[in-house]
């Protein structure tokens, strides 16, 4: 991991294909927190990687976007991966 860029490997993924990838600083699908804008709480949440096509096997390179209020904010040991309307992977940092 560097900075907001990630590379992470799947083997045997039963959910490939195009999918939506969001990154976090979140644990767990329960901690995940968006921000508010209008109380300028960042949340957790560091923005959306965009649709990139995950193989059954291989490696994944994604950029995460970033918060839209704490701009400085980077993955932290809760990080982790959201493959939209799919799954949840812990990486941490």
């Amino acid at each position: 991991m560097s900075g907001l860029s990630v590379t992470f490997r799947l083997q045997n993924y039963a959910g490939a294909g195009s999918r939506e990838i969001r990154c976090w600083n979140a644990a767990t699908w329960e901690t995940r927190k968006w921000p508010i804008a209008s109380t300028g709480d960042p949340g957790n949440y560091l923005g959306t990687a965009g649709f990139h096509t995950l193989p059954v096997n291989g490696d994944v390179s994604v950029s995460c976007a970033g918060n839209s209020i704490n701009g400085a904010m980077r993955p932290d040991g809760n990080f982790s991966i959201e493959v939209v309307g799919y799954s949840w992977y812990h990486i941490g940092n």
